[in-house]
């Protein structure tokens, strides 16, 4: 499963809807249920997926589905 779609498993979890269908352009500011409480929720579960750590800049600037995917990326590519 690509990365894509295991962060779509931890949105479905996180906002308790087991149909929400990721887009890349989603984002905090067009989503209303995503605030900064479930962008903690995201971030954890995401680092606790994929095995990684957001660093304080990233989590800053992480603001879409895009953004996320792209950190997750970097980091895995790193390993």
């Amino acid at each position: 499963m690509n990365s894509f779609y295991r962060l779509q498993s931890i949105f479905r979890d996180v906002f308790s809807n087991p149909r929400l269908v990721l887009t890349e352009d989603m984002a905090m500011s067009n989503f209303d249920e995503w605030d900064s409480v479930a962008m903690v929720h995201v971030i954890l579960a995401a680092e606790a997926e994929f095995g990684v750590r957001f660093n304080t800049d990233e989590v800053a600037t992480a603001s879409s589905v895009a953004d996320i995917i792209k950190i997750i990326d970097g980091h895995l590519n790193q390993l």
